[in-house]
């Protein structure tokens, strides 16, 4: 699976090895930016409400600051990409 956004550059784009349970370790193209983990989030009725970062901070960027919660199915799908 790789993690990408098409507006942002490549630098931005990891690939996402499963971990135990909802996690995944997220190894980024770039070898600047650290790697992480996410958790994708559930709600009662089992469907990804959001994902959590867990990343060290890069720069002046603090992940864990970060709140990606589910807007509807297009976020996802352009965010998360399966190959």
């Amino acid at each position: 699976m790789i993690l990408t956004k098409n507006m942002l550059h490549r630098r931005f784009s990891a690939v996402l090895e499963h971990w135990p349970g909802e996690s995944f370790r997220a190894k980024f193209f770039d070898p600047q930016i650290p790697n992480g983990f996410l958790t994708f989030e559930r709600d009662d009725s089992g469907k990804v409400s959001g994902i959590k970062l867990d990343f060290p901070p890069l720069l002046d960027v603090d992940f864990s600051e970060l709140e990606i919660r589910r807007k509807n199915e297009s976020v996802f799908r352009s965010l998360v990409t399966a190959y």
